[in-house]
């Protein structure tokens, strides 16, 4: 047998510092007034931009600049973001709607208008419309109300799953596992202020499900660990099955985060972030599996023990 690898000497340190970082995101979540909702979850407009000023105009063509020269804009809340390299051209101007009945009437009008106060500062012409969009009020409720149902039948889905397959502990343990995946990436995206999107819910949907993998295939290995070593005490199995997934742990998430990595360098705007939540995901993702799940897995079987040496000394 190769040597096994005393996983249960971090469970303790490693839950200390999940409930820091748990903490540190809600406290985030909290400070900066929730997530920094793209044009999918509030109402508004949305106008992605490419800025190439005549020669004769030296403004620089920066996020600084474009925010100079909508700062005079009076339709509402402006939200600029560079949607390429610090020296890209290319820029996402979001912009809040205050009028929630003409949202769709009213759109070609904020639209002009932008590219009228934009001209202002980097001259007549200079703005070419690369995508423009809109969405009103009630749509965004009810997407927003969509990604939460979708993320509670997960839980739901994988808590009757593992309960059946596997025992009450592994299922609750695998529901901990997800929640903790999710927060995560909600501490992340809330304190790096990264827009909140429907591609946002699909980098959470997608790590849910990269997680529950792992987990399953962990509860697994425990399972049969159990039959083949029955003479091992309950802390050393969930040690050597840690062990006997690591290998194929660390080789599947990198060889998934080249492609990942891949979308991250060659892509800009919501793919980028895109591709960044589920980096940030998937390294959360073998933390929660080597440390979290089977320390709280050991927890239970622990407690349970206890229970039941405490109905044998009452006998």
């Amino acid at each position: 047998m190769k040597k096994i690898i005393r996983f249960s000497r971090f469970f303790i340190p490693a839950a200390v510092i999940s409930i820091i970082l748990v903490a540190f995101g809600i406290f985030g979540y909290i400070y900066n007034n929730g997530f920094a909702l793209g044009v999918d979850f509030q109402a508004g407009y949305i106008l992605e931009v490419e800025i190439n000023p005549p020669i004769s105009n030296n403004t620089a063509v920066n996020i600084s600049g474009v925010r100079t020269a909508m700062a005079g804009f009076g339709r509402g809340g402006v939200s600029i973001q560079n949607l390429g390299s610090a020296f890209d051209r290319r820029f996402m101007i979001r912009v809040e709607n205050r009028d929630e009945a003409n949202v769709e009437a009213n759109s070609p009008l904020v639209q002009a208008d932008i590219i009228q106060t934009l001209e202002k500062t980097f001259g007549s012409g200079s703005i070419t419309t690369l995508r423009s969009d809109f969405v009103g009020s009630r749509f965004s409720k009810d997407l927003t109300d969509q990604a939460g149902i979708l993320i509670f039948l997960t839980l739901l889905l994988v808590l009757i799953y593992s309960t059946i397959r596997f025992k009450l502990q592994y299922a609750v343990g695998a529901v901990i596992a997800i929640m903790y995946d999710v927060l995560i990436i909600v501490a992340f995206m809330v304190w790096t202020r990264m827009e909140f999107t429907t591609l946002s819910i699909a980098a959470i949907l997608t790590i849910l499900g990269y997680s529950t993998n792992n987990t399953i295939i962990f509860f697994d290995r425990v399972r049969e660990n159990l039959r083949i070593y029955s003479d091992h005490t309950f802390i050393d199995i969930l040690n050597i099955s840690l062990t006997g997934i690591l290998g194929r742990t660390i080789i599947t998430t990198a060889t998934t985060m080249l492609a990942v990595m891949a979308l991250f360098i060659f892509t800009t705007g919501s793919m980028k972030d895109f591709a960044l939540a589920l980096l940030v995901g998937m390294t959360s993702g073998v933390f929660t599996t080597l440390f979290i799940v089977s320390g709280f897995v050991n927890f239970w079987q622990n407690q349970k023990l206890k229970r039941e040496k405490k109905k044998l000394a009452l006998k």
